[in-house]
Order: C-alpha cells, then sequence, then structure tokens
C-alpha cells in the first residue's frame, strides 16, 4: 500500500476529531434541549394543578401558563420545522372549558398527546441522524478518499470485505484472512503462504488506521481482534454500495433483497436466500457467496434446499463469524435432514463455526473437491468428521475444529491430506510423520527447522523430488535452500531421508540422542557431517545406506560416531571404503548376532 502523504494524514486526524466531536455536540445539545422542555413543561402543569385547587385569583398566573406553553410549542416547531415530515395535527389551542364556559383545563395534556409528542420526537431525532450521517459521509470522503485512493487493488477489496460488519462489531483477525482467502483476494506466492499474505494486508490496514485493534495496548503485530472508526465505516460503506460489493439498504445495513449483487446476506427473518444468477463480478471472475449477518435459526429443510439451485456458490459462511460466543445459531430441523443436504460442488469455503445440533457432515462433502477452508470451530454437538474427508486430500489447506467438545478422535484419511496446511483444535500426540516434497512445493524460508518443535514424533521420513525445470533459477535455489535446512525432533527415534538433493547432510547428535534407527536411502549426498562439539556420540543401532553413489565415508567413521551399531546395510555405494564383510542381503551383523525386526533389506 502506497503511504499517504504526511499532510493528508494530518488532515485525516483533525477532521476525524473535529466531525467526531461535532457529532457528540449535536447529540448533547438535542438531548439537553429536549429535557429542558420537558423539565418547563412539568412545572407548568404543577403550577396549573394548584390554581384547579384555588382558581379564586389567578386569571392572570394562568394566562401566564398558558403563554409559556404556547411559546413551548412555538420555539420547538421553528427549531424542527426543517425536519418534519408530513404534516401532522397539532395539540389543540382551544381551551376546553367547563358548562360555565370557563377554562380548566389550560394546564393539562392528555397521555395520548404526551405519546404523540414522544413518538414524534424519536422520528425527527432520526431524521437528524440520517441527515448527520450524510453530512459524515460526505466529510470522510473528502478526507480519507485520498488515502484509500493510494491503496493498491488487493487491499481495497480486502477493506471494502469490512463493509458488512455492524457499528463498533469486534471482528477477528483469523476470519477476516480466511474471507480474503476464499475470495481470492490473497493467494499463496512462491515465498508466502496465502496466510501469510493475509497478514501482510491485515497488518497494512492497521498501519493506514483504516482498522484499530480492540485492545489499544497491545502491538499491531499481536492484534487478533478488531473495530472500525465509525468515521472510516461510513466511507466503506459507501463504496461497497457504489462498487456493488454488497447489497446495502441506505442505511447501510445489509439486506437480503433480490439483486445482481454476488454476495448474499442471511439476516434474522430467516427467509431462503434469494435464487443467484452467475455474473462476473467487479473482481473479474465469478464469485458468489452466503453470508451469515444475523440469521440466528437454520432449517435445512427451508433454507439449504435453495443450495441445489446455486451451481456457481463458492463460499458459504453459514456459521457466526463474531469473536463472542453470545450470538447463538441453531439448526431448527433433525440432523438427518442436515446430513441429506446437498452442497454446490464449487464450494471453496464452508463455515458451520457455532451452529449447534449439527453432529457429521453430510455426505455430499466428499463431492466438494475444490474446498480450500473448513471452519467447524465451536461446534459443539459435532462427534465425528467422518472418512468422507478423504476426498478432501487434493484441495483441503485448512481445517478448524477447535471447541468442537464432543469430537473425540479424528478421521484416518486426515493423514492423506497432502495440501493441509494450518490445522487447529484438536489436540493429539503425532507418532509417526512422513513428508514428501517435490516439484515446485513452497516450503518457507525456515520451514522445515521447525519440526523440531513436534513434541513426541518418535519416526520421520522425508522424500525430496526434483525441482520443477520450469522454475527461474533464483527461485530454485530458494526453494533448494528451504527444502533442505532441517532441525529434527529431539524424541525421535526413527529418521529416514529419501533422496535428499544437497551434498552435505548434516546431523546434530545433541538433538538426536534417542535415535536409533538411521535410514539414508539416494539423493546427491556426498558428505554425512556429524555436528557436534561436545564430542556426544549417537546411540544408533541400525544404519542403511543406499543407491547413494556419491557418499565418501570409512568404516572407522562409522564406528567413532555410531558405537552402539549392530546392524549396518549398505547397497550400490560404490565410494565407502574398508566396509566389513557383507552377507548376501548386504548386511552385516555385529558379532553375527541377530537383530530384533531383521528381515534384510527392505524399503517401506
Amino acid at each position: 500500500m502506497a503511504a499517504a502523504s504526511t499532510s493528508t494524514k494530518i488532515s485525516s486526524d483533525d477532521a476525524r476529531h473535529v466531525i467526531g466531536g461535532a457529532h457528540e455536540d449535536i447529540r448533547l445539545t438535542f438531548a439537553c434541549c429536549q429535557k429542558a422542555v420537558i423539565d418547563r413543561l412539568e412545572e407548568l402543569t404543577r403550577e396549573a394543578d394548584d390554581i384547579l385547587e384555588k382558581p379564586q385569583d389567578e386569571d392572570n398566573k394562568l394566562k401566564e401558563i398558558v403563554d409559556g406553553v404556547n411559546k413551548i410549542k412555538q420555539d420547538t416547531k421553528s427549531q424542527l420545522q426543517h425536519l418534519q415530515g408530513p404534516p401532522t395535527s397539532d395539540v389543540s389551542d382551544k381551551n376546553i372549558g367547563n358548562e360555565t364556559g370557563e377554562d380548566t383545563t389550560a394546564g393539562r395534556f392528555d397521555v395520548q398527546s404526551a405519546e404523540q409528542c414522544e413518538d414524534q420526537s424519536a422520528k425527527q431525532w432520526q431524521t437528524l441522524e440520517m441527515k448527520l450521517e450524510k453530512i459524515l459521509e460526505n466529510a470522510a470522503m473528502r478526507y480519507k478518499f485520498a488515502d484509500y485512493k493510494n491503496l493498491d487493488g488487493s487491499l481495497k477489496n480486502c477493506l471494502l470485505c469490512l463493509a458488512i460488519f455492524p457499528q463498533d462489531a469486534n471482528i477477528q483477525k483469523r476470519t477476516l484472512i480466511y474471507w480474503w482467502i476464499r475470495e481470492g483476494i490473497v493467494n499463496a506466492t512462491t515465498e508466502k503462504t496465502a496466510e501469510k499474505v493475509g497478514d501482510y494486508c491485515f497488518k497494512q490496514l492497521l498501519k493506514g488506521r483504516w482498522i484499530d485493534p480492540v485492545n489499544n495496548n497491545i502491538s499491531s503485530k499481536k492484534a487478533r481482534e478488531f473495530k472500525m472508526d465509525q468515521w472510516v465505516r461510513w466511507l466503506v460503506i459507501y463504496l461497497a454500495r457504489k462498487e456493488g460489493f454488497f447489497n446495502l439498504d441506505k442505511t447501510g445495513m445489509p439486506s437480503s433483497s433480490p439483486s445482481i449483487c454476488p454476495r448474499v446476506c442471511l439476516l434474522k427473518s430467516n427467509k431462503p436466500p434469494p435464487r443467484l444468477e452467475s455474473r462476473r463480478s467487479f473482481l473479474g471472475d465469478i464469485n458468489q457467496e452466503v453470508f451469515n449477518v444475523t440469521a440466528e435459526r437454520l432449517s435445512a429443510q427451508d433454507l439449504f434446499s435453495k443450495l441445489k439451485e446455486m451451481k456457481s456458490l463458492l463460499v458459504l459462511q453459514l456459521g457466526r463469524w463474531q469473536t463472542s460466543a453470545e450470538r447463538h445459531i441453531e439448526l431448527v430441523d433433525d440432523n438427518s435432514e442436515f446430513l441429506k443436504l446437498s452442497l454446490p460442488k464449487r464450494l471453496r469455503y464452508l463455515s458451520l463455526a457455532g451452529i449447534s445440533r449439527i453432529k457429521a457432515l453430510p455426505s455430499s462433502v466428499q463431492n466438494l473437491s475444490h474446498l480450500k477452508i473448513l471452519d467447524l470451530r465451536s461446534c459443539q454437538n459435532l462427534e465425528h468428521l467422518g472418512e468422507e474427508i478423504v476426498f478432501l486430500k487434493g484441495s483441503l489447506t485448512h481445517l478448524d475444529v477447535s471447541e468442537c467438545y464432543m469430537l473425540e478422535h479424528m478421521p484416518k484419511a486426515l493423514g492423506s491430506l497432502s495440501q493441509l496446511e494450518v490445522l487447529k483444535g484438536f489436540i493429539f500426540v503425532l507418532r509417526k510423520l512422513s513428508i514428501s516434497i517435490g516439484g515446485e512445493a513452497k516450503i518457507q524460508p525456515k520451514e522445515m527447522t521447525k519440526l523440531k518443535e513436534i513434541n513426541g514424533l518418535h519416526s520421520l521420513a522425508i522424500i525430496w523430488g526434483k525441482l520443477s525445470l520450469t522454475l527461474p533459477e533464483d527461485d530454485r535455489q530458494r526453494l533448494d535452500r528451504n527444502w533442505t535446512e532441517l532441525s529434527y525432533p529431539s524424541d525421535l527415534e526413527k529418521l529416514d531421508l529419501r533422496c535428499f538433493p544437497k551434498e552435505n547432510l548434516w546431523l546434530e547428535p545433541v538433538s538426536l540422542k534417542k535415535l536409533k534407527k538411521l535410514y539414508i536411502r539416494g539423493g546427491q549426498v556426498m558428505n554425512i557431517d556429524i555436528q557436534d562439539e561436545s564430542d556426544t556420540r549417537m546411540n544408533v543401532k541400525n544404519d542403511s545406506v543406499e543407491f547413494l553413489h556419491k557418499l565418501r565415508m570409512e568404516w572407522p567413521e562409522l564406528e567413532i560416531w555410531f558405537p552402539q551399531l549392530n546392524y549396518l546395510e549398505i547397497y550400490d555405494c560404490p565410494k565407502i571404503q574398508h566396509c566389513p564383510q557383507l552377507d548376501k542381503e548386504y548386511v552385516w551383523i555385529a558379532d553375527g548376532k541377530p537383530v530384533a525386526g531383521y528381515r534384510g533389506r527392505t524399503y517401506s
């Protein structure tokens, strides 16, 4: 995002304070005037009551009261005349006389008249509010629009997403970034995941003061929730309406009425979403979504049946977006109806967050071959995911099952989700992990070093493929570096490295004290470099080196670093010298003793 000029920034901040102060002053002035009028009328009424009890020589006083009431009415009319709607009947100026023709009720106001005045006052204030917001919207356009024009295209779209949220709403950073990903506003690059790109955009909006952290005492780097200033929100609503980003009514609130806008909002009315027609949005792609703004009761029959007709639907946000669990969303009909739900096959994003009474996912989930994000957080009745999740193995990148307290275990198919980048909410101990890297795999810098943070991991296998030849040379070198920068978990007992693409392979005995089995097969390895200044020896008992045509090593080196070694397998490694006598399976066993689990050479 291009930085706004200093003069523009100062003007924006000054205008924010001036306009905000004016808005509050008008509110306070109106409230004070209203209270003063009511207090004066109550005072006049009490005086009139006293006169009725002593009517003898109070004609002059009564006349003063009547004149006072009329003056208040005239002053109020003149002040609010420009706000008046259609003419309404005023309180009659004619005094109601008794049988003798005397005026005995001059200071009294009946309850119905008071209620009419109160209703009229509320309408007048509402009109004043609308006019005031129009003034402020214009002021926001004047002072902040220059900053908006300096944003790049993706940041503009990121900002317009905020128009859907109510005033003063606390919004989660994660919710917003997931939205940007599902819209395709932010995408992964060769250096960053989509989530990191989204995080960068979030920080740019904070830096530009388009959004503010909920907790002002924390740094922007740690911000997890944010709000949008009302002054900024006026501009965002105006722009979102102008661009057709959302279907918003005149007050800036989302509307569920039919429109050509590709984003449909679900509101408390519980009406099913209108039928969507395929069209190209201003983002350039067909991009249709359903977003639950305030709806709290969802029916599989009344609402979800419409989804069959939404063949181009890409985003389905049925769950809550709020940070607080106070907003309750409930599936009103039987769970069996929900299981029959036919989800649109092109969905990229599905959120059921916070919806109660969901025990399992519809079987149609297996048809969602394009689904990237599945948000199930706070589905507190969810008992199991089902093996259907295996059909998402080529697309799913984010799975959130946090606060799903009834979920006892994850399906075995979870291990087949090869594209999964983020798994949140389910605590388990990972014992065995296999990683396959190849082609254009976007491994980030230092990402492979995070393997050391996996506590309890006993078995690790890493398989390297060939870098794509279509990549530029700079990208190839950078990915090659990211692929091979390794750190190992301290609980590791078995390490299997296959087709390592570099000549030097580093091992650290200090971090591999529990390692018992080491397999190095294929690749470009020329040297196995044992890094350790404390002269620590490894407890490896089984070692296998295969298809390492470049590896230069002598048997005495292995004996030094692996003093506990009692099983050695060497196959097709012509440059290893002085190795002991191998049997017909290319295996050496210390002192001819059998090794537990030995079955000869294996590639499993």
